[in-house]
């Protein structure tokens, strides 16, 4: 018997004593044995053997290396059967990874029983795997889905789908208000992971085209009904818009001279319509450091855009001089710095 040079007199003695043994299973004790076992038993056509072999590997554990020798050697020898074997290693569809994470996000950013920990869990997991296209993907896919659902609450809130009495349309109103809620916090995780992962360029985009949402959400803000059924819902959105500012007045994501004109145009009078909740223990003569701070970042924003449109949404920041002006440092130094460059001819 002429044994080739890829295959050890091992493997051939094993499977002529499998040829023998009242039970073949007793002799394939581990993965090394069957792999071993398994390309003799298709070479002499040992039907039994080979069924044996298959049924061994797929009902046990494999470490990565035994993984790798279950591909080299299997596909090639073409059996009928395996397909199971290799099932679990190769997946039938093409969108199996895509799919995966989608769920694992959608997991995380729905309120999951452990909280915190999926949602850490989950964003390691999106950052060490390999492809950065595939994870932008699914966070692009799960930011527009989020947005949606934002969009529809709020829409749902101004214009109530109910034909009612007064008290059904304010029991609907805090129901969508607490839906609000939750989506705005999914949206913030969100925000932050793809900021985090530096795959966040097409949420800048996408939060910028908001003006409906933003209209819807003035209106809202107006009433006073979310300021006791959801009190942390403006903190919130002006939250993930301050995370995006942040990024583009850095220069971290590069922004279109439209894309940072909008960002500011759409969320600007959100901002100015900023209200404390009434548990805040801040004196109110102080402003929330949120508001602050956004203010600040919407103001190196339009420095970055041409003269004329700085022109036109300045005035629009007038809502910030909230203190005196010693305290409104931010406000002064922007107007200086339009009425310095209107001076060069």
């Amino acid at each position: 018997m002429n044994v080739p040079a890829s295959r050890t007199i091992d493997a051939c003695l094993l499977v002529l004593q499998l040829l023998y043994a009242e039970d073949i299973k007793i002799l394939l004790k581990d993965v090394s044995r069957a792999l071993s076992a398994l390309p003799v038993a298709a070479e002499w056509l040992y039907d039994d053997c080979i069924t044996a072999c298959v049924q061994y590997l797929g009902s046990v554990p494999w470490t990565e290396e035994e993984e790798t020798k279950v591909m080299d050697i299997v596909p090639p020898l073409q059996l009928q059967g395996p397909e199971e074997l290799l099932s679990r290693i190769k997946p039938k569809s093409v969108t199996a990874v895509k799919d995966m994470l989608s769920k694992l996000v959608q997991a995380a950013n729905h309120s999951h029983p452990n909280g915190a920990n999926v949602e850490t869990f989950v964003a390691n997991l999106l950052k060490n795997h390999a492809s950065r296209s595939v994870v932008k993907l699914v966070l692009d896919d799960a930011l527009t889905k989020s947005l949606s659902a934002l969009k529809d609450s709020a829409e749902e809130y101004v214009r109530p789908n109910i034909n009612g009495q007064q008290c059904q349309i304010e029991d609907l109103q805090k129901v969508t208000l607490h839906t609000a809620l939750l989506t705005s916090k999914r949206l913030l995780w969100l925000l932050e992971t793809m900021i985090g992962l530096g795959v966040a360029d097409d949420a800048v985009t996408e939060w910028s085209e908001q003006a409906g949402l933003s209209a819807n959400l003035l209106r809202i803000f107006n009433d006073d009904v979310w300021l006791t059924c959801v009190p942390s819902l403006q903190v919130l959105l002006l939250g993930c818009t301050f995370n995006l500012a942040s990024e583009v007045a850095a220069g971290f994501i590069t922004a279109s001279y439209q894309v940072r004109k909008r960002l500011v145009e759409c969320w600007l009078p959100v901002l100015d319509g900023f209200r404390e909740p009434p548990s805040q223990t801040v004196p109110s003569a102080k402003l929330h450091p949120l508001r602050q701070r956004l203010e600040k970042l919407f103001l190196l924003i339009i420095s970055t855009l041409p003269h004329e449109d700085a022109q036109i949404l300045l005035p629009q920041c007038l809502a910030f001089a909230t203190q005196t002006v010693e305290e409104c440092g931010h406000l002064t130094d922007a107007f200086n710095l339009w009425f310095r460059r209107a001076g060069w001819h």
